[in-house]
């Protein structure tokens, strides 16, 4: 008599979007026929940005958590396989992961009062955290009344200057 081992199945859950730099939680699952096999536990192999290439390996038991932040803004397949004990590997499991860039946060430097008609100079400030964004430099939109509404557009990096008078 021949016995085969049967393959373990594999699932991954987890978020569908995040942002950029954010710890985004895992789910890794796992069942398995073969008696004994799902409480031994598995082997799961991660492939975070879906390029065939396993990135983290971990061990544990089916509903294993990870964390996982990713490096870029994109859309990532990422790939989870399971090993039971007796070596089966699953077929590759995927999540469609969208990771979007993160808003810069702007900043306006300047004086707080001044005389009617006199030139001001202020200092427009930004930072992002996506790779490139902050090297680039900025599109500031300048609502110098308050009424909501884009009076002055400028284009520059963090620290770039413009005048006003009121």
């Amino acid at each position: 008599m021949n016995i085969l081992n049967v393959a373990p199945v594999a699932a991954l859950q987890g978020p569908a979007s995040g942002l950029l730099g954010q710890e985004l939680t895992f789910t890794l699952l796992a069942s398995d026929a073969t008696p004994g096999d799902e409480a031994a536990g598995f082997t799961f192999a991660l492939d975070w940005n879906g390029d065939g290439n396993t990135d983290q390996t971990v061990v544990g038991e089916s509903g294993t958590q990870v964390t996982h932040s990713f490096a870029d803004v994109g859309v990532y397949q990422v790939g989870l396989t399971a090993t039971d004990q007796h070596g089966a590997v699953s077929a590759q499991a995927t999540l469609a992961v969208e990771i979007l860039n993160v808003a810069p946060v702007a900043a306006l430097q300047g004086p707080a009062s001044g005389l009617l008609g006199q030139e001001l100079t202020f200092t427009l400030l930004a930072t992002d955290t996506t790779p490139g964004d902050q090297a680039a430099g900025f599109t500031f939109a300048l609502d110098w009344n308050g009424d909501g509404n884009t009076d002055q557009t400028v284009t520059g990096l963090s620290g770039t200057e413009v005048t006003h008078s009121f």
